[in-house]
């Protein structure tokens, strides 16, 4: 997606390199003074930096070359292949805390040690309530029925993450159009360990629960 954003970047420079400037024109701020050693900032320009890519790219680029690679690389990157099973049966579970934990060294600026590898700590509290909602995408007929689904169940409160077809698939059903779609990603399935798919994670404050529906409830109609 990172790829897919430069790109995009790009060509936009290429047809408006000046607004750069203008949305990086910083807000008001207050100057509350120097407190300790004052340092010379010796990184160069960040906005000269990305012309200067900018500049390479396009050079070695024509416009249709460009348009031609962000469509190649939306394409791969709008679809996520999981081997997850699929669920079975219903499975309503309890809210639990929601832990994390650290997978590398933490320091502070200072370089003190604040966190170790593997420390379990509980998560920020999400203000509140969020929904993740997983859906299996192979069937088009039973994907459109898990969103409808959990478009009740969540109150109109999901942001969804599609596993096995493109999410571009989705914005062109009618009603679709405006919702949040998303391809899933091994680090998501990990992180909230789902076991099976069609799937809601839940978060309020620090508390957190996976729910799991059989996709028998949603067989084409």
């Amino acid at each position: 997606m990172k790829l897919i954003l430069i790109l995009v970047f790009c060509i936009d420079f290429i047809f408006a390199s000046n607004s750069l400037r203008i949305e990086a024109k910083p807000e008001p701020y207050y100057d509350f003074g120097i407190c300790g050693k004052e340092y010379n900032i010796t990184e160069p320009d960040m906005y000269e930096i990305i012309m200067s890519s900018v500049k390479k790219f396009k050079d070695k680029m024509n416009t249709k070359e460009m348009i031609d690679e962000v469509k190649k690389q939306v394409a791969q990157k709008a679809i996520f292949n999981s081997n997850i099973p699929v669920c079975m049966n219903d499975q309503i579970n309890d809210w639990y805390d929601d832990y994390y934990t650290y997978p590398i060294d933490i320091y502070n600026p200072m370089g003190r040690l604040i966190h170790k590898k593997g420390d379990r700590v509980l998560s920020p509290p999400i203000p509140g309530e969020k929904n993740i909602c997983i859906i299996e995408g192979k069937n088009i007929i039973s994907a459109k029925n898990q969103i409808n689904f959990f478009e009740e169940k969540t109150n109109n409160n999901c942001l969804y993450i599609i596993l096995n077809r493109d999410v571009r698939d989705f914005w062109k059903e009618k009603g679709f159009s405006s919702y949040d779609f998303f391809p899933g990603n091994e680090k998501l399935l990990k992180r909230f360990n789902v076991k099976c798919v069609p799937s809601i994670i839940r978060m309020k404050d620090v508390k957190i629960r996976t729910d799991y529906y059989s996709i028998e409830n949603f067989k084409n109609k």
